[in-house]
């Protein structure tokens, strides 16, 4: 194999950045103590990256007994594994049928198996690691805001039923019943999925991989990767990591470490707002379940109802990288569409989670050298998938010669990502347009 390096460059963002504000990190106890590298060490797994892939896979590394080190540019769950909307959901974006077009029959139908999975991992990991982190079993609405979208729920519970889920339909008065709102004309309930606090479940996995003999490093960018021998030294500012084998899971924060990963995805912002806690009577009539929900809208809403009773909601406000006050107050107009009777309750925290999105809407997984594997692009779906693509990729190292239980892909960048902002502004007004048309 010819070498392939990749020359130091500048971090586009500053190593040891505070974490970002948001209802998350003031709400989560202090993550374990981390230290910076300084020196050269040797190990047969680097992992880059300590959001929830990064941190299953050493985790489940750690516990088969291999050696395994992490590093992360500041602490793990800065990025949108602390600071997304909590939905722990099985599966993809795409059904079964999507798969079997995709990947043939046979590994369409394994990988759609294998997915479905995914939220019951994560369920059976917090309760078999003791992880404090405010899970709730409620279930999940999908709501549809026009007849079309409703006749695609009712497509999916046929599946989802035919399949052994107890799904349900519900109509406009069951929805406002079960959501608290009128501006659906009706849902589909998931009764396997759920919620949890993503930063409290982010700091309960390192403890949890370092309890089973992983380690953490912490504002530790890794600057270069690059081949030598027979292994891969992972450069760092103030050291380096010689290893067998290295992970790159660093979804919407991927940057040029590997030529041509960050042009496979578009990086988007995931703006989201939550109230004050919630009076007696408004719990009465918002999510009084435990049910998270999200709807079928091109530009997605969705929300959660907390531990301490605040409604989170979180959409796409804008295609934009910025944190502008202008998205935020269009969330805020949202919520007192939806819930009249939150009209005049306080938004106490703001913030941003990044997302990534890849053309197909499916996660990767790369292997595009040997020793290196690679995943990304969880299309804002992320908290129980890229859990088990931790454990998948886990699995793989310690079994290289049977295939991961998820296709791998060859990395294809976006034709003209350069240009991706302005077409993500046009993309953003169409999808705008194509929701109030109800299509």
């Amino acid at each position: 194999m010819n070498d392939v390096t990749v020359p130091l460059r500048e971090a586009p963002v500053a190593a040891g950045s505070a974490m970002p504000s948001s209802l998350w990190a003031a709400t989560a106890p202090p993550g374990p103590h981390l230290e910076k590298l300084t020196g050269s060490l040797s190990t047969e797994v680097a992992v880059i990256g300590a959001g929830y892939a990064g941190l299953s896979t050493a985790l489940h590394l750690a516990a088969a007994g291999i050696a395994c080190v992490v590093i992360d540019r500041h602490e793990p769950g800065w990025g949108a594994s602390g600071r997304n909307g909590g939905q722990v959901l099985p599966g993809l974006r795409l059904q079964r049928a999507e798969l079997r077009r995709i990947f043939g029959p046979e590994v369409g139908d394994r990988t759609y198996e294998t997915v479905e999975t995914a939220a019951d991992f994560v369920f059976a990991l917090v309760e078999r690691h003791g992880i404090d982190c405010d899970l709730v079993k409620g279930g999940s609405i999908r709501l549809a805001h026009t007849e079309r979208g409703m006749a695609l729920l009712r497509e999916s519970h046929a599946t989802l039923t035919a399949e052994g889920v107890a799904s349900r339909l519900l109509d406009a008065e069951a929805v406002n019943r079960e959501v608290g709102t009128r501006a659906y004309v009706g849902g589909r309930l998931d009764p396997r999925s759920g919620t949890l606090h993503p930063l409290k479940y982010t700091r309960g996995l390192a403890r949890a991989a370092l309890a089973a003999g992983a380690v953490l490093y912490r504002d530790c960018p890794a600057i270069a990767l690059r081949r030598d021998g027979t292994r891969w030294r992972v450069t760092t500012p103030e050291g380096e990591i010689l290893a067998y084998r290295v992970v790159i899971a660093t979804n919407g924060y991927t940057d040029e470490l590997w030529p041509g990963l960050a042009q496979t995805m578009l990086p988007l912002n995931s703006f989201q707002i939550a109230t004050a806690p919630l009076t007696e009577a408004q719990r009465a009539t918002v999510l009084p379940g435990g049910a998270c929900f999200s709807d079928t809208r091109r530009l997605i809403l969705y929300a959660q109802r907390t531990r301490d009773h605040r409604l989170v909601l979180g959409g796409r406000a804008s295609f934009t990288l910025a944190d502008r006050a202008a998205d935020y107050e269009v969330l805020r107009r949202v919520l007192a569409g939806l819930f009249p009777q939150l009209s005049d309750t306080p938004i106490e925290y703001r913030w941003v989670g990044r997302v990534a999105l890849t053309r197909d809407y499916l996660p990767h997984l790369h292997a595009p050298a040997p020793g290196l594997l690679i995943a990304v692009g969880f299309n804002g779906k992320g908290v129980a998938m890229t859990t088990l693509m931790g454990k998948i990729i886990a699995d793989h190292i310690r079994a290289p010669a049977e295939p991961p239980a998820y296709p791998v892909t060859a990395i294809s960048p976006y034709p003209f990502h350069a240009l991706r902002q302005p077409v993500l502004h046009l993309a953003m007004y169409y999808q705008t347009v194509m929701d109030r048309l109800g299509r």
